[in-house]
């Protein structure tokens, strides 16, 4: 991935640190010492990322005080850092990248957790994509609504706040409805994954979950972003 990216992570871990801790807006934030042990980064690196929060709004300073938390949201993060940097298909690209791997990474730990019902209700959201996708309408909220469904028993909040990224991202590349998401074939792998999960098959359903990050990035990413993204993860 791009040292853009890289620098842009720490941001986004420092916001969903704050975030996960539930800290209140107007709070003040943890000492700089504290948030350097913590996430194992140098007091430079630190600032830097302070200050980028500081320009999206998230933080406050005065001269002579603390700073204060003002509250972010993670995918508004993503996609203004992209729009700054005017890169905003290749962070939906890196993106797909994180996605891929947390997402496959963590499908053998969540399938158990499923129950019935949940997995019922999974299986129901993906019959209305497929239902909406051949009425050519779009199954956006479905698409996100899916994958929260999916890992929700984890309550991962960093997978959370990736997917949420990813899809406030996708609307700043193509707009609201983006084509992927009026698809019948993306529609029809959602169905795929659950159908292997439901017969318990660990393998089929990471494979097919697997299928399915190539049909999106197939869709959406740009061939010479693919390329590149998958020679930087070699």
């Amino acid at each position: 991935m791009s040292d853009k990216f890289g620098h842009d992570s720490l941001v986004m871990r420092l916001a969903e640190r704050l975030r996960a801790d539930d800290v209140k807006a107007g709070a003040v934030l943890p000492s700089e010492s504290a948030l350097m042990a913590e996430l194992g980064v140098g007091r430079q690196q630190l600032r830097e990322a302070l200050g980028v929060l500081e320009a999206f709004g998230a933080v406050n300073s005065r001269q002579g005080a603390r700073r204060r938390w003002v509250g972010a949201d993670l995918g508004s993060l993503v996609a203004s850092s992209a729009e700054l940097t005017g890169e905003p298909r290749t962070t939906v690209a890196e993106l797909l990248v994180v996605r891929q791997a947390l997402e496959t990474s963590l499908l053998a730990k969540v399938m158990p957790l499923h129950t019935a019902a949940s997995r019922a209700e999974i299986r129901e959201i993906a019959h209305e994509m497929e239902d909406r996708a051949a009425q050519g309408r779009s199954f956006a909220e479905l698409d996100q609504q899916f994958h929260l469904s999916l890992f929700a028993p984890l309550r991962n909040s960093t997978l959370e706040g990736i997917l949420g990224a990813f899809w406030t991202l996708l609307e700043v590349v193509e707009g609201p409805g983006p084509d992927v998401a009026i698809d019948p074939e993306v529609a029809a792998m959602h169905t795929a994954i659950i159908d292997a999960i439901e017969a318990g098959d660990f393998n089929h359903a990471r494979y097919e979950l697997d299928t399915h990050f190539y049909g999106v990035r197939r869709r959406v990413v740009p061939s010479r972003l693919r390329n590149k993204n998958r020679q930087a993860s070699s």
